[in-house]
């Protein structure tokens, strides 16, 4: 497993740091305004209804059963992917004629507070983006092909790929002054990635139709997947509202908290794909022949990396969500009020960067292991707990309301997986252990901040400090450390 987390985290870095000069480019272009919102919304447009198609509900259903199957091995295994393939094409085609038919509507849903030129440039966005549908939706599928046989390189790669593309397109739309060119790059970036992924899956002999007399068996390993996870057909619902009215919020709140909303969420999102997403979807594949008590050693010790990592980097975003955002974004068209909303945002929803990061790997740990039911529990008390939030406080708070709402979700989302897992046991001195170290560290920040000459450098130092001298001289850091370090080297 440690050896797929691994090549994921390294591809992860590589995405990161192409989304970070994808980010940095957009924002000194475009700042919050009409062409990055009219993207951030089109985007968000194509991406909600796939979450019904290619959902953690579907990765969590194939991805463990085509482990299981045997994979290219298996007349089973090769069974059970080309009649995936069938279907998830046949639904990506459907899905993208649908969006380019109800384009305009569905971005009035999203983004009622839009103005007239904004909305005709978003939907002429989502029209060009539905074209990259069947194409991301096949390399979904291909990537979780290779997971499952723990080769992680296509997965790894798609975020350098996106990011890529839509640096390039950005760059072209500034040039020629035709924003949809934002979302032909995606559109291209998805293109050759599905090509690359044809490659690969064709190089392991699978084949892309059921033969004549395999669409019995086709048919009736797909009946296996739908039986694990159709409990977990709600959570693409339940994600679907979720985004609706996070949407219509932030139109209805201001124009510019749209893209402000995605300038955060990129950052928050970073740590969780970056961090959380590698040992995920490894386990997702190394999971399922686990025995009972190993798999709970692994998952514990997985988990327990995560809230090492989750709760300084929460602290810190908590703290220096202002600096973070000027470092960052704020050059170019990225003014002064686009700094302030982002950075609302990003200060009240960092507290739940750690439950995020926890939840996000512990639900792919249970995917492996079939517990979707109490998944789904938790998925719904998060998305519930996020959308309560978000129409109930918007109206007096403004912008901080998205924010609260999202670390909402986080704490929610964490605290349940853990318990769903019955590791609360196991990581409760850890919880406890990392409470008093983050309690420590706001006062000594407050200190440090109360210094009228505090130069720019003080904080991230003191930060850097603080931590490393925790690993260093409290026993439980320090024991994390090192069976991270042994985990990898062995990998």
């Amino acid at each position: 497993m440690f050896r797929a987390t691994r090549t994921l985290l390294f591809g992860g870095v590589a995405g990161k740091v192409l989304g970070v000069a994808r980010e940095l480019v957009t924002a000194g272009l475009f700042g919050t305004g009409p062409v990055a919102v009219a993207y951030r919304l089109a985007q968000a447009a194509f991406l909600i209804p796939l979450n019904g198609l290619l959902s953690d509900a579907f990765s969590a259903g194939f991805t463990p059963a085509y482990a299981r199957s045997g994979m290219e091995r298996s007349a089973a295994g090769r069974a059970l992917f080309a009649g995936t393939h069938v279907a998830v094409l046949v639904s990506a085609l459907v899905m993208a004629g649908l969006l380019v038919l109800l384009a305009s509507q569905w971005v009035l849903l999203l983004a009622p507070g839009f103005d007239a030129a904004t909305a005709r440039t978003t939907t002429r966005m989502v029209v060009a983006l539905a074209f990259a549908v069947p194409f991301y939706a096949v390399a979904s599928l291909y990537a979780s092909v290779g997971v499952a046989g723990g080769d992680a390189v296509l997965a790894a790669a798609r975020a350098a790929w996106q990011n890529v593309g839509v640096l390039g397109g950005t760059l072209l739309a500034w040039w020629s002054g035709e924003p949809v060119y934002i979302a032909a790059g995606f559109v291209g970036a998805y293109v050759l990635l599905a090509l690359r992924g044809l490659h690969d899956v064709r190089a392991r002999g699978l084949p892309l139709w059921p033969r004549r007399g395999e669409w019995a068996e086709a048919r009736d390993m797909l009946a296996t997947v739908w039986r694990s996870v159709r409990v977990l057909l709600l959570v693409p619902v339940l994600v679907q509202i979720h985004l609706v009215v996070e949407r219509r919020v932030a139109s209805l709140v201001s124009t510019d908290a749209v893209a402000a909303l995605d300038y955060a969420r990129f950052l928050t999102d970073t740590a969780v794909l970056l961090v959380a997403m590698p040992f995920g979807l490894a386990g997702l594949g190394a999971m399922v022949s686990l025995s009972e008590a190993r798999f709970r050693d692994v998952a514990a010790q997985s988990l327990r990396i995560l809230l090492y990592v989750g709760a300084p980097l929460s602290l810190a975003v908590a703290l220096h969500a202002e600096a973070i955002v000027r470092v960052i974004y704020a050059r170019g068209a990225f003014d002064a009020e686009s700094v302030a909303t982002t950075t609302a945002i990003l200060r009240w929803s960092a507290p739940g960067l750690w439950g995020a990061l926890v939840g996000y790997a512990g639900a792919k740990f249970m995917a492996a292991r079939g517990s979707n039911v109490r998944a789904m529990a938790a998925y719904a008390a998060a998305f519930g707990a996020n959308v309560a939030l978000n129409l109930l406080l918007y109206r007096r708070f403004g912008t901080v309301a998205l924010g609260v709402a999202g670390a909402a979700n986080g704490i929610v989302f964490g605290l349940l997986i853990v318990r769903c897992l019955g590791l609360f046991g196991r990581l409760k001195r850890d919880f406890l252990t990392l409470g008093a170290l983050c309690a420590v560290y706001v006062g000594i920040a407050a200190l440090v901040t109360s210094f009228s000459g505090a130069s720019d450098w003080l904080p991230p130092f003191v930060f850097a400090a603080y931590w490393f001298s925790a690993v260093s001289f409290v026993p439980s850091c320090r024991q994390v450390m090192h069976e991270t370090w042994v985990s990898f080297r062995s990998a």
